[in-house]
């Protein structure tokens, strides 16, 4: 979408119930700065994709079900100086991950000597990512998820940045 262009998104009330709405980007944004693709979070091809200065995992690392491989193709997907934006609100379910595949959340994480101790998403985060990534940034991120007219998910998602040494 062009800089002032709009573009018309639809919005659910309830059932098949929709209404529409036009959406404009605001004056000083410059779309021809960003680059954006898009790839399989599952499978990522990062021969194809390269490298970026900013990759964004948002309420992402808890539905995918190989997590880890997400993590080490992310470790090549950003520049060195870039940063890893993960956030998500760690509600690992059997459904997406298999239980042996979650980061932390009552899944044992292996240390460097072979031990295993329980951790949460972050430690185990932090496990995976330090190393090719230093933790520069956590906040704890506020979203609403709209489901109906009258319906809508209120969460705190962890929001981590990591910079790629």
């Amino acid at each position: 979408m062009a800089t002032g262009a709009p573009s018309t998104v639809s919005v659910p009330i309830e059932g098949a119930l929709n209404f529409t709405s036009s959406v404009s980007l605001a004056g000083r944004f410059n779309p021809e700065a960003c680059t954006f693709a898009v790839g399989d979070a599952t499978a990522l091809d990062t021969t194809a994709l390269g490298q970026f200065d900013c990759v964004t995992a948002a309420n992402l690392i808890d539905r995918l079900p190989a997590p880890r491989a997400f993590l080490t193709a992310c470790a090549q997907l950003v520049k060195p100086g870039g940063v890893l934006v993960i956030t998500s609100p760690y509600t690992w379910l059997k459904e997406f991950t298999p239980q042996n595949e979650w980061l932390g959340g009552g899944h044992p994480v292996v240390n460097a000597d072979g031990t295993q101790q329980w951790a949460t998403t972050f430690e185990a985060l932090s496990a995976e990512l330090t190393g090719p990534f230093e933790l520069v940034h956590q906040s704890h991120m506020p979203f609403l998820i709209r489901e109906t007219g009258r319906k809508n998910q209120f969460t705190f998602a962890h929001a981590t940045v990591w910079k790629r040494k």
